[in-house]
Protein backbone atom coordinates (compact mmCIF):
# COMPACT_ATOMS: atom_id res chain seq x y z
CA UNK A 1 0.00 0.00 0.00
CA UNK A 2 1.14 3.20 -0.80
CA UNK A 3 -0.34 5.60 1.06
CA UNK A 4 -1.67 8.25 -0.78
CA UNK A 5 1.70 10.82 -0.96
CA UNK A 6 2.60 10.12 -4.05
CA UNK A 7 3.01 12.79 -7.22
CA UNK A 8 -0.30 13.85 -7.08
CA UNK A 9 -0.42 14.81 -3.22
CA UNK A 10 2.01 16.87 -0.59
CA UNK A 11 5.28 14.81 -1.99
CA UNK A 12 4.72 15.91 -5.48
CA UNK A 13 2.66 19.60 -4.53
CA UNK A 14 6.34 21.26 -4.63
CA UNK A 15 6.85 20.23 -8.10
CA UNK A 16 3.53 20.54 -9.07
CA UNK A 17 3.56 24.70 -7.78
CA UNK A 18 7.32 25.19 -9.62
CA UNK A 19 5.65 23.49 -12.78
CA UNK A 20 2.46 25.34 -12.43
CA UNK A 21 4.88 29.13 -12.21
CA UNK A 22 6.52 27.88 -15.29
CA UNK A 23 3.38 27.68 -17.10
CA UNK A 24 2.07 31.27 -15.78
CA UNK A 25 5.26 32.93 -17.36
CA UNK A 26 4.62 31.61 -20.75
CA UNK A 27 1.09 32.77 -20.44
CA UNK A 28 0.95 36.10 -19.14
CA UNK A 29 4.15 37.11 -20.58
CA UNK A 30 5.26 39.28 -17.48
CA UNK A 31 6.73 42.78 -17.64
CA UNK A 32 10.10 43.64 -15.99
CA UNK A 33 8.76 44.60 -12.76
CA UNK A 34 6.55 41.74 -13.08
CA UNK A 35 9.48 39.53 -13.68
CA UNK A 36 11.42 40.26 -10.76
CA UNK A 37 8.31 39.25 -8.43
CA UNK A 38 8.11 35.88 -9.89
CA UNK A 39 11.95 35.16 -9.90
CA UNK A 40 11.18 35.79 -6.23
CA UNK A 41 8.73 33.60 -5.99
CA UNK A 42 10.01 30.71 -8.23
CA UNK A 43 13.08 30.58 -6.33
CA UNK A 44 11.30 30.37 -3.25
CA UNK A 45 9.21 27.47 -4.34
CA UNK A 46 12.18 25.23 -5.63
CA UNK A 47 13.73 25.91 -2.23
CA UNK A 48 10.40 24.99 -0.88
CA UNK A 49 10.17 21.85 -3.35
CA UNK A 50 13.25 20.56 -2.20
CA UNK A 51 12.77 20.83 1.12
CA UNK A 52 9.12 18.66 0.68
CA UNK A 53 11.09 16.12 -1.38
CA UNK A 54 13.49 15.89 1.40
CA UNK A 55 10.66 15.30 4.02
CA UNK A 56 8.87 12.62 1.51
CA UNK A 57 12.30 10.61 1.33
CA UNK A 58 13.10 7.52 2.95
CA UNK A 59 11.88 4.21 2.55
CA UNK A 60 8.22 3.44 3.29
CA UNK A 61 7.56 3.34 6.87
CA UNK A 62 7.25 -0.15 8.14
CA UNK A 63 4.65 0.97 11.59
CA UNK A 64 1.87 2.56 12.27
CA UNK A 65 3.78 5.24 14.47
CA UNK A 66 6.63 5.38 12.27
CA UNK A 67 3.95 6.14 9.42
CA UNK A 68 2.16 8.83 11.89
CA UNK A 69 5.68 10.42 12.41
CA UNK A 70 6.41 10.48 8.43
CA UNK A 71 3.14 11.97 7.26
CA UNK A 72 3.52 15.02 10.36
CA UNK A 73 7.39 15.55 8.95
CA UNK A 74 5.58 15.64 5.25
CA UNK A 75 2.96 18.33 6.17
CA UNK A 76 5.29 19.95 8.39
CA UNK A 77 7.33 20.88 5.28
CA UNK A 78 4.35 21.28 2.91
CA UNK A 79 2.79 23.99 5.82
CA UNK A 80 6.01 25.59 6.11
CA UNK A 81 6.34 26.08 2.08
CA UNK A 82 2.72 27.62 1.73
CA UNK A 83 3.83 30.12 4.51
CA UNK A 84 6.65 31.20 2.72
CA UNK A 85 5.28 31.32 -0.18
CA UNK A 86 2.23 33.47 0.47
CA UNK A 87 3.47 36.97 0.75
CA UNK A 88 5.45 36.03 -2.39
CA UNK A 89 2.48 34.92 -4.46
CA UNK A 90 0.79 38.38 -2.80
CA UNK A 91 3.63 40.36 -3.98
CA UNK A 92 3.51 38.99 -7.34
CA UNK A 93 -0.26 39.31 -7.59
CA UNK A 94 -0.43 42.98 -6.80
CA UNK A 95 1.93 43.55 -9.75
CA UNK A 96 -0.85 41.62 -12.64
CA UNK A 97 -3.61 43.38 -14.25
CA UNK A 98 -7.10 41.70 -14.01
CA UNK A 99 -6.76 40.14 -17.14
CA UNK A 100 -3.45 38.49 -15.85
CA UNK A 101 -4.40 37.89 -12.51
CA UNK A 102 -8.18 35.91 -14.22
CA UNK A 103 -5.17 34.10 -16.14
CA UNK A 104 -3.11 32.88 -13.14
CA UNK A 105 -6.28 32.10 -11.31
CA UNK A 106 -7.29 29.70 -13.23
CA UNK A 107 -3.82 27.95 -13.90
CA UNK A 108 -2.61 26.79 -10.54
CA UNK A 109 -4.10 24.60 -8.53
CA UNK A 110 -2.55 23.99 -5.03
CA UNK A 111 -2.69 21.20 -3.02
CA UNK A 112 -5.31 21.32 -0.73
CA UNK A 113 -7.66 22.92 -2.29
Amino acid sequence: MGGGLGATGVCGSGVTIENGLAVIELMIKPAPEQQAALNELKKAAKTNADAITTACGGPYPATLPDRVTASEKRLEAALSAIRNLKPLVNNFYATLTDEQKSTVSGLLILPGL
